[in-house]
């Protein structure tokens, strides 16, 4: 616990009670997201770099006034990245937002980060980057001593009259092919073969959407061997992604009957649009799924020294 500069404000460590309070501040910050408590407690407190010490909360009597949160990856030498920092509208511009921040570099720094840079903490994030939206959030990061090192962008798709009918495509596949959605007994599988085809990142949120019921994730299997897979819903309530094909088997509309899948699942659970987060083939969403590019975002680093 530290007591805080800014008038009337204390740190401590963020508790798990804090959720409904955060989600209050979050969620205006990121409309782009549908977000439910379990979904904020799975990416602030279920990370797996998740340390107590870099959960802050800052307090005004008995009202949160902010949070920040962030996490070490790579371990010393690495980035410490800044998943979340948001106050109050009515504690903006009092010195609260620089006290929060200041506190959480200093204690990453502690941790052996060499640098901080702004969310994308994959593969536990909210969102790729700083909303290019977020122009206060800029200058205030750039008084600090960040630049922007990359931007980034995200996908809509409007679900609503989206045909989402698979069955004729999975029709073409051929011989020796299954789609279907993963079960809890696919977790092994999906460790293994999503790290080896594609990232160590994916296969954590391909397991992590194990634990959903639903939405979830889809696979394509070969003879029992991974072709691709689609996960939906891992980070918040409307969001795609991760997904990828293996190479062997590119060029067989796998990827379109997977994200199909996946859409279907988001629009029977009650959304009427997906977020497709940190995407890179924009014109292959925009041909199967409507999508629309709306969300830029723009990555900012400093040392932390």
């Amino acid at each position: 616990m530290a007591a805080g500069s800014a008038s009337g404000i204390r740190l401590r460590d963020l508790e798990r009670s804090d959720l409904e309070s955060v989600l209050e501040l979050v969620r205006p910050e990121v409309p782009e997201l549908v977000l439910e408590p379990d979904d904020l407690r799975a990416n602030l407190f279920e990370d797996p770099g998740a340390d107590r010490g870099t959960h802050l909360a800052a307090e005004e009597g008995c009202r949160l006034a902010g949070v920040a949160c962030g996490v070490l990856r790579g371990g010393p030498g690495g980035t410490g990245h800044l998943k979340l920092l948001v106050v109050e509208p009515s504690r903006r511009r009092r010195g609260t937002g620089s006290l929060l921040h200041d506190e959480l570099v200093r204690r990453l720094a502690g941790r052996g980060a060499a640098r901080v840079a702004t969310d994308g903490a994959a593969p536990v994030y909210l969102l790729p980057g700083l909303p290019e939206r977020a122009a206060g959030g800029r200058r205030f990061l750039e008084r600090r001593g960040y630049r922007a090192v990359e931007e980034r962008a995200s996908l809509t798709a409007d679900l609503r009259g989206l045909d989402l009918e698979t069955g004729p495509l999975e029709a073409r596949l051929g011989p020796g092919f299954a789609v279907r959605r993963a079960a809890p007994a696919d977790r092994d599988l999906l460790d293994r073969e999503v790290a080896g085809l594609f990232s160590s990142d994916w296969a954590f949120e391909a397991v992590a959407s194990l634990r959903r019921a639903r939405p979830g994730v889809h696979l394509a299997l070969h003879e029992g061997r991974l072709a691709g897979f689609a996960a939906a819903g891992v980070w918040a309530r409307n969001a795609f992604g991760p997904m990828g094909t293996a190479p062997a088997f590119e060029g067989r509309g796998i990827g379109e009957i997977l994200l199909k899948r996946c859409l279907r699942d988001l629009r029977d659970a009650g959304q009427r649009t997906a977020t497709i987060a940190w995407i890179g083939p924009e014109e292959f969403y925009r041909r199967k799924a409507g999508a629309e590019t709306t969300l830029r975002y723009v990555v900012m680093e400093r040392p932390c020294a």
